[in-house]
This record gives structure tokens, sequence and C-alpha cells, in this order.
């Protein structure tokens, strides 16, 4: 796994050129200088309908660049597997601000209205008050999941699929750190895919729980699970790197990332419970949920 010690530091540049990139995305300052940027690459279209930077097909790349760079990672470069992951990285934080960017966002497909001529009415809410589009062939499912794929600013689809595909990168990384290493421990990271199936299952287009879900929106404590499989994952990289050999001091160490790896798990669950409508039956059990949430939002 040693490459030439230039590789290495071209690596690294790369790796702080995209961490200063996702950081200033934080900056408001900065996004104000981002934002025709992405209003432009938003709206470049090729062919009638097909438009790279939408933030659904931006989510898509960067949950291949991602994987892509965790296979480069483990079977070739260390570094430049890092570099390539971190950039997957900044395009998925790309992609919530190229929809924001955008300052448009399509009512769900389950809102559309069908007039005579079997055509969809969509509306698209804008600071400047809604419009209405006209989506042609209402009748083919798969050109109106295209047409949302799409569309350039905050759709129903994009709130599942950016989800899903964090789920899928995490869970992915965690599998190979737990069963094909010795980093983190098997049963714990089965803990922590097991409620993430679940949570993904009470999503569109999984419909078979919707009798159970009681909200699916994103919460502070579903915040902090993905955080914490994160920093996780950034724990077990040097251990596969070689940083701290089997046996040596350091491997005292790999308690920390099992530690906060189990923490996740918690998270994980109490995410899954939240959206569960069982949960508004039980008043004690609704109220610790809420007071977790709100110690954790600082409230």
């Amino acid at each position: 796994m040693s490459q030439s010690a230039g590789m290495n530091l071209a690596a690294l540049f790369v790796i702080g050129l995209v961490a200063l990139f996702i950081a200033s995305l934080f900056l408001r300052q900065c996004f104000k200088f981002y934002q025709p940027i992405l209003k432009r690459l938003g709206q470049i279209t090729i062919g009638e309908s097909f438009r790279p930077f939408s933030p659904n097909w931006i989510t898509i790349q960067g949950l291949f660049i991602t994987i892509g760079g965790f296979a480069i990672f483990v079977w070739w470069d260390a570094w430049w597997g890092i570099a390539i992951s971190a950039f997957g990285a900044a395009l998925d934080r790309l992609d919530g601000k190229m929809a924001y960017a955008m300052g448009q966002q399509l009512t769900p497909p389950s809102e559309w209205k069908t007039d005579a001529e079997r055509n969809a009415l969509a509306t698209v809410k804008r600071a400047s008050g809604d419009e209405v589009i006209i989506i042609p062939d209402s009748t083919n499912r798969l050109w109106l999941f295209w047409f949302e794929f799409n569309f350039s600013g905050t759709t129903d689809l994009g709130k599942v699929l950016d989800p899903f595909a964090d789920k899928l990168k995490s869970t992915a990384m965690l599998a190979y750190f737990g069963w094909w290493t010795d980093v983190l421990n098997p049963w714990l990271v089965a803990l922590m895919i097991a409620p993430e199936v679940f949570g993904t299952l009470m999503r569109r287009p999984f419909t078979f729980l919707r009798d159970w879900i009681y909200d699916s929106k994103a919460s502070i404590v579903g915040k902090l699970k993905a955080l914490t499989q994160w920093v996780v994952i950034a724990l077990c990289l040097p251990f596969h790197m070689g940083y701290c050999a089997a046996g040596g001091w350091c491997e005292l160490f790999m308690i920390v990332p099992n530690a906060i790896l189990a923490l996740s798990v918690l998270f994980a669950v109490l995410s899954v419970l939240s959206r569960m409508i069982f949960v508004q039956r039980y008043t004690w059990l609704k109220r610790i949920i809420t007071m977790f949430q709100r110690a954790a939002s600082h409230d």
C-alpha cells in the first residue's frame, strides 16, 4: 500500500482543498459567491430533460465517487482513496446547497393533479409565488420519475435519495471495518445496520410500513447518528493504514471507535422510534425521546 512521498503529498493537497471547500459551504458569505455559479450549473440541460447538475444527480455522483474512493483506499492507495472519498463527501454537501440555490421546490408526485388530457399539473414553489407547470404524459410513471429526478430544485425524491445514499456509503464502510478487519466489533456493526434498514423501509418508494409511521422528517437524533458514524469511520482509517499495528500499545485505542459506534447504534434506534406511531401512545417513551432531542439540539 506504500506509494511515493510525492503522490502522498499530492493526495494530502487534494484532501486539504476539499476540506476547505466543504468548510466554505457552511459560510454564508462564501455561499453568496457560489450561488450564481450553482444556479447556472443547475440550469444546464442536455437534450430535452437531462440535467447532470440537478441535486439528485449530484447525490448519485457523490455516492459512486465515495464508494469508488473507498475501494481505492482498500485495494490500491490509502491517501488517494481518502482524497477521492473526500471529494465525494463534498458533492454530498453540495447537492443540498444546489437545491437551496435554485430557490424552487417541486410538490410531491402524490399531489400532482391530472386534467382531461392526462397532463400532470405540478406546483413549483418560489419566493416570488407559486407557479404551475405542465408535465406531459403523466400516465408514464418512468417519465414522471425521470422528470422529478432531473428537477433542479428541491424534490420529494431528493429528501429520500440523499439519506439513502448516505446510508449506503456509511454502512458499506462500517461493514468492511467490522467484518473484513479487526477494527470494529462485527456485532456492533450488525446492530447498526439493522435500524438503518428498518428506517429505509419507512421511506419512499417502500410503502408497506406507511401505517406505522408518525413522522418521516429528519431529526436531530438522525443527524447525530450520521455524524457519529463518520467519526467512527475516520477513527478506523489509521488502523487500516498500519499506523497502529496489532499488539502495539495504540491497539488499546480500538475501544474508542467501538464506543462511539455503540453510541451511534443508540442514535439509530432513537431515530427510528421517533418516527413510529406507537411511540405517541406511550407518554413516557415519547417524553424520553423528546428530552433527548432537545438536549442534542441544545434547546
